[in-house]
């Protein structure tokens, strides 16, 4: 996935292939490049089982603290910019069918040419 560059007010989601997930907790890691409005423009990790509503991964791991945090966006630029960092989240899911789902929203101001977006990339998702 790759919003490179970005407008204001714009959503942009990239889903999964269905996952039967036999319930449980899920890791899901990826690579990503971030250069997005601080506060304003995010992206989420969200996570569906059974055609249900989205629900926003409940941890992420800071790299920083070396330690799981409740956040549950992404903004701003990641410590390796403009380089991909390594992140990751976790959630617990009931059995059924898993979708993940990266969205990237932007509010209606201060996008590209300021901020150039985000990519995501290599993604492994852990059971």
């Amino acid at each position: 996935m790759q919003v490179i560059p970005y407008a204001d007010q714009g959503t942009t989601s990239l889903v999964s292939a269905p996952i039967a997930h036999p319930g449980g907790w899920v890791v899901l890691e990826f690579d990503a490049v971030r250069d997005t409005e601080p506060g304003f423009d995010f992206l989420n990790i969200e996570f569906s089982v059974d055609g249900g509503a989205w629900a926003s991964a409940p941890w992420v791991f800071d790299s920083g603290a070396n330690a799981w945090s409740d956040e549950l966006t992404f903004d701003g630029k990641n410590a390796a910019h403009p380089n991909f960092s390594r992140s990751r989240v976790a959630f617990d899911a009931v059995a059924g069918t898993l979708r993940v789902r990266f969205r990237f929203a932007s509010d209606l101001l201060l996008s590209a040419p300021l901020y150039t977006g985000v990519a995501v990339d290599q993604v492994v998702i852990k059971r």
